[in-house]
């Protein structure tokens, strides 16, 4: 009996290949290129974040160092993109967790939680 591969099996090793053969941040994919090459068709704002999962996921499976920039997804080559990538992975979740600091605050700040009345209008 043979066994058979998932299809999400099937997306993260589709992936895998594609993405070492982008080595370098100047040979970044696009995330909907990404998409279209292993057959994603959801709606573009669907895809984009099932795309984002399945990187990540094809990364973990096999040991791929996936780099990210504006231009898109490619694999770590070197340590200056490794060390490059990593600060701006550090920055992004100081200023995420920043934002929730502030949020956090507004909200007790208030003196009153905002009703689904006050939201909706």
């Amino acid at each position: 009996m043979t066994a058979t591969v998932s299809s999400t099996q099937q997306q993260l090793l589709q992936i895998a290949q594609i993405l070492r053969e982008h080595r370098g941040k100047g040979q970044a994919v696009n995330s909907g290129v990404l998409a279209r090459l292993i057959g994603l068709h959801e709606h573009p704002c669907d895809a984009h974040i099932r795309i984002r999962a399945l990187i990540f996921a094809s990364a973990q499976t096999y040991c791929l160092p996936i780099g990210a920039c504006s231009e898109g997804y490619y694999t770590i080559i070197n340590e200056k993109e490794l060390l490059d990538y990593v600060s701006r992975l550090k920055s992004r979740s100081s200023e995420i967790l920043e934002r929730a600091k502030i949020i956090y605050g507004n909200f007790y700040q208030s003196g009153k939680q905002a009703t689904l009345s006050e939201v909706s209008q």
